[in-house]
């Protein structure tokens, strides 16, 4: 699935599901809402990956969390279940901890 993303006045296209399976096979990442929720309070991530239907409370604390330590909050368009099977798990997958994006390119080299 090819999304759109606004960056800078221009649309870009991203393919969210092949830049997740880029981060997974190529970059450091950590699993898992309360992982996450430890290692973006140390200051340790640089993204956090979030599916749609995450819990309303999850999602609130992980926003506050990206305001307060600048981590990034990537919303791609995928339930859970289809972040867990993009992934390549047999499971759901909620949240996604980013420490080192590999060769995706999920954001711009700046950030």
């Amino acid at each position: 699935m090819i999304f759109q993303k606004y960056e800078k006045g221009d649309y870009v296209a991203i393919d969210y599901a092949k830049e997740i399976r880029t981060l997974i096979n190529t970059g450091k990442y950590v699993l898992g809402t309360n992982k996450v929720f430890k290692e973006a309070s140390n200051g340790r991530l640089k993204a956090i990956v979030c599916a749609t239907n995450a819990d309303v409370l999850v999602l609130k604390k992980l926003e506050h969390i990206s305001k307060m330590s600048d981590v990034i909050l990537i919303k791609p368009p995928f339930t859970s279940s289809e972040l867990g099977a993009v992934c390549g798990r047999a499971h759901v997958v909620s949240v996604i901890g980013v420490y080192d994006f590999g060769d995706s390119k999920l954001v711009s080299p700046k950030n």
